[in-house]
């Protein structure tokens, strides 16, 4: 993919959105704008879908970072607007600049720049695509340049899937715990109790479920991840022989202390196994790929029992998904960054 001059990636030709730039990192952080938020509480599926219906699902988005600071999701459309839009939901012309790319060479030249029309009239030349936002644009007088507006890469198609999706989840999670969706807002609120709905649900499912290679998988790794914050742990997991585990296994001694080497001895690790563990009786067993998901699975309600105590929200979501493989989790992605939700600004 190429770039132009500011080091943004130019998308290809023939799209809706074919001769624009994705925004670089750190894109729209200048001097010249005050920081502002700005930011609308997430739009509701009914109200998407109303939109939807107007402008059609491919809309792109478009976002503009307005004098204030305040970063504005938009969508806009080449096509007209089929029907009413939701209240609070604004549609703006716009206008592009002359400057911006020839198709034959466009590597060293600037994007165009946009103008909004918040008085609406047919223009004889440079009309753009209409931009439909819960922002309110008028009396917004500037021409935003390449550094001030950008593509998101979203749909307003992938953004009413992704609010749809969220909802339920957020409501599944509420409900179990015994809270108000939103209250979820709190990450501190979501993140604890995504991890308590997700290990109470993976508990369910590993009872219900028989033995698989993806389910064991996913437990030898949240052991890991759980051996990572502490060693000293009640349940007999095997930790893989690859760099410092062994050390951190044996409390920093290694196989070359004598009483570390019999009890090597004693279990029958022997160099190249792929995993090792203390048994009930103190002595280091060499195990290979599946004895060691086979020991992760008999201990799975030990495991999970920790993790429901201890671990992060994306490491729940890890072995939640790969326990209970038949959740969407479309809408988990990113949870933590709302930043990344641009479009639905």
């Amino acid at each position: 993919m190429a770039q132009d001059r500011n080091g943004n990636n130019h998308k290809a030709a023939g799209r809706p959105d074919g001769g624009q730039f994705d925004r670089k990192a750190g894109q729209g952080a200048d001097d010249d704008l005050a920081a502002g938020d700005g930011r609308l509480p997430m739009p509701t599926a009914g109200e998407l879908s109303r939109v939807a219906d107007a402008i059609g699902t491919d809309a792109d988005a478009l976002m503009l970072q307005l004098p204030d600071g305040t970063v504005a999701g938009c969508y806009r459309t080449d096509g007209p607007i089929k029907g009413p839009l939701p209240d609070g939901w604004h549609v703006y012309d716009t206008m592009e600049s002359d400057e911006g790319w020839d198709e034959d060479d466009w590597t060293d030249l600037a994007a165009p720049t946009i103008t909004i029309d918040d008085q609406p009239v047919a223009h004889i030349v440079n009309q753009g695509p209409k931009l439909v936002t819960r922002h309110d644009l008028s009396g917004v007088d500037r021409g935003f340049d390449e550094d001030h507006w950008w593509m998101d890469g979203h749909t307003l198609g992938g953004d009413l899937e992704l609010v749809r999706n969220e909802s339920e989840w957020r409501g599944s999670i509420a409900a179990d715990c015994g809270l108000d969706p939103d209250d979820l807002d709190d990450p501190d609120v979501f993140n604890e109790a995504a991890v308590d709905f997700l290990m109470a649900d993976s508990e369910k499912a590993a009872d219900e479920a028989g033995y698989t290679r993806d389910g064991a998988n996913a437990l030898l790794y949240m052991a890991g991840r759980l051996y990572d914050k502490d060693m000293d742990r009640d349940f007999r997991v095997p930790m893989t022989t690859l760099g410092d585990d062994i050390d951190r296994l044996t409390g920093g001694r290694g196989l070359d202390d004598p009483e570390m080497r019999a009890a090597a001895e004693r279990g029958g690790y022997k160099p190249g196994d792929r995993y090792i563990m203390f048994n009930e009786d103190g002595d280091l067993v060499g195990l290979n790929d599946e004895q060691a998901r086979l020991a992760a699975w008999t201990n799975r309600h030990a495991i999970l029992g920790a993790a429901r105590r201890e671990a992060g929200a994306w490491d729940a979501m890890h072995v939640h998904s790969l326990l209970r493989s038949d959740r969407d989790w479309t809408a988990w992605d990113d949870w933590d960054r709302p930043d990344d939700r641009e479009s639905l600004h």
